[in-house]
């Protein structure tokens, strides 16, 4: 699988989405406040996004599905995280 990520990092509500290359599914999505804290965090920076290594990048994919995984666990209850 191929994953390419989307960010509109200048918009009035910044977006980070990591897009099946293959099919076009979205598999990861944060908008505004969320999209913030990824970088407030360090989930990931502006230098990562704008490395053109594919090891990096695949690095990064990587980093944003397991964060994308731990929120939607915590989301449903699956896993006990802090308000």
């Amino acid at each position: 699988m191929t994953f390419t990520i989307n960010a509109w990092l200048d918009k009035s509500t910044p977006e980070l989405i990591v897009t099946e290359e293959d099919t076009g599914i979205i598999v990861a999505s944060w908008v505004g406040r969320a999209c913030d804290q990824l970088f407030q965090t360090g989930v990931v920076s502006l230098q990562e996004l704008n490395q053109a290594s594919k090891a990096g990048i695949k690095k990064l994919v990587k980093r944003l599905l397991l964060e994308y995984a731990s929120e939607q666990m915590c989301i449903t209850g699956i896993k006990d995280c802090p308000l």
